[in-house]
């Protein structure tokens, strides 16, 4: 064998086992909070290519007729249980607008300010072709993160809440976590029902409004067919990272300088980002353990699949999108293609009859939807 054949062979073994490591550090972090090891939860925001570098490697490997394929092999055994929450392996392309009897139709959506902000387009405005979504999907129970309530002024206009009822959704239950502008608009988490709610509370997490951890966890009850159960929604703190420094680092044009500030400040808020939601999760896995009826859980939880935040929440509960998904899922529209953060995870009493996502331009969140029914006793 030639100095240039041995000197390749062996940089690839070298490469291999640093993948190897790098990969199964990325399995660990639904053991570890990430509020202490928030360098090692940055791995797995990396965890899908992971998945395609050890393909790779697998492939060159047999093509050379070599052992070390079983390496990758090994660590992507030894990783089943993170592959197996990132994608979705039920594909229907017959899904059903029309909901079955005795179950219950979640929608989830993070809904970015619910259009407030907006300026209408040829008369209609984002909330508008919102609420005409909805409509359509009908689900029982809407849950909005990012929901905007704002104050109306002097003329007689239609409140956020006349147009619920006028769609269906009498019963409404939100916070107001951000007070802004004097109180002109206040923005939180927000659950809607056409079911009387006949219990509610709220748990604010620890944080302030200029950090915007100060998030709150919804949880209302309703009864389906005489059955009572909880519903809960939140908003788990988000990362923060702005679009300027997304530039700085992608660009190949930055300076050294200017790539290096974004990714320090990239690397702060992640941290900081971390330590509020391993805290966030911790008290919503609380939460849910403590219901005394089964639980649904629908919202933006700002992390991955194979995170502690995922594994903490949703421990032996199920997934709708693992359940009845296809592929990996993703529900946030900007930076990667792997991002699904926003979830329905339910009671293992329910089972996912359907689940779907609906790739619309109204929000930077994609609005997903479950049909689930509540098996007996």
């Amino acid at each position: 064998m030639s100095f240039l054949a041995t000197f390749t062979r062996r940089l690839f073994i070298v490469l291999n086992i640093l993948a190897a490591i790098f990969f199964l550090l990325a399995c660990i972090n639904m053991f570890i909070d990430p509020g202490e090891w928030w360098f090692i939860a940055i791995l797995g925001l990396f965890f899908p290519f992971m998945i395609v570098v050890h393909l790779f490697f697998i492939v060159g490997w047999l093509f050379a007729r070599s052992r070390w394929a079983l390496l990758s092999v090994i660590v992507l055994i030894i990783g089943y249980s993170n592959i197996n929450a990132l994608i979705g392996t039920t594909y229907n392309s017959a899904d059903s607008s029309v909901k079955k009897p005795n179950t219950i139709r979640i929608l989830s959506w993070n809904v970015h300010q619910f259009g407030f902000f907006e300026n209408p387009k040829n008369g209609v405005t984002l909330r508008r072709q919102m609420l005409d979504f909805i409509k359509e999907q009908d689900p029982d129970v809407l849950c909005l993160q990012e929901f905007v309530k704002n104050r109306l002024p002097g003329k007689k206009q239609v409140t956020v809440f006349e147009l619920m009822k006028n769609i269906g959704y009498p019963y409404s239950f939100y916070s107001e976590d951000y007070i802004q502008d004097k109180g002109e608009y206040s923005m939180g988490v927000a659950i809607f029902s056409k079911h009387a709610i006949i219990d509610s509370f709220r748990i604010r997490y620890k944080g302030d409004t200029r950090s915007m951890s100060a998030e709150s966890l919804l949880a209302a009850d309703i009864s389906i067919d005489g059955k009572p159960i909880r519903i809960f929604t939140t908003h788990l703190q988000s990362n923060r990272i702005g679009q300027e420094e997304y530039v700085h680092v992608s660009s190949r044009h930055g300076d050294k300088d200017s790539v290096l500030i974004a990714s320090k400040s990239i690397a702060k808020k992640l941290r900081t980002a971390y330590r509020f939601r391993s805290e966030q999760a911790n008290k919503l896995a609380a939460a849910m353990d403590a219901s005394p009826h089964p639980e649904i859980v629908a919202g933006d939880f700002n992390d991955i699949p194979n995170s502690y935040t995922y594994f903490r929440i949703r421990k032996n509960r199920v997934d709708a999108f693992h359940e009845q998904g296809w592929g990996l899922g993703r529900t946030f529209s900007h930076i990667s293609p792997t991002l699904r953060i926003d979830y329905i995870i339910a009671d293992k009493k329910f089972e996912v009859l359907q689940f779907k996502r609906q790739l619309l331009p109204y929000s930077d969140h994609y609005p997903i939807i479950a049909d689930l029914r509540l098996n007996g006793e």
